[in-house]
């Protein structure tokens, strides 16, 4: 009943020289794929969010009025194949109303081109909120 021995091998390797060595270059893409989500992101008219401190998803507050997150999500997927998800109050919380949520630990070019179809289905929203 003790740890498997692949597992210590992993952690004795994670807590290695190579493997902090791995880690801080991870940690140096994801700011750098966290700059480039804000700033793209930033450029998008209406839409409000803050830099995440500790964590590879940022929450997208859409602008007052507009599409219902879940609407949006769906008309995303279906017109400009991305997905992301809503915030929900149900998995979110009271404060995930009006947010979506987006993931950034990608690659720089898999990033770029979601968050390109992101502003294009935003230009392309319906001008009255829809139902639901």
């Amino acid at each position: 009943d003790g740890v498997a021995t692949l597992s210590q091998v992993a952690a004795a390797a994670a807590c290695s020289e190579a493997g902090l060595a791995w880690l801080a270059a991870f940690l140096t893409h994801l700011h750098q794929r966290r700059d480039q989500t804000l700033a793209a992101l930033g450029a998008i008219p209406g839409l409000s969010v803050s830099c995440p401190d500790a964590t590879y998803v940022t929450f997208v507050g859409l602008p007052p009025g507009g599409e219902a997150a879940e609407a949006l999500v769906e008309r995303l997927r279906r017109d400009h194949g991305l997905a992301l998800v809503p915030g929900s109050p149900r998995w979110f919380g009271p404060g995930g109303a009006g947010h979506v949520r987006l993931c950034f630990a990608t690659s720089e070019g898999i990033l770029a081109e979601g968050l390109r179809r992101f502003a294009a289905g935003m230009a392309a929203a319906p001008s009255q909120p829809e139902a639901g």
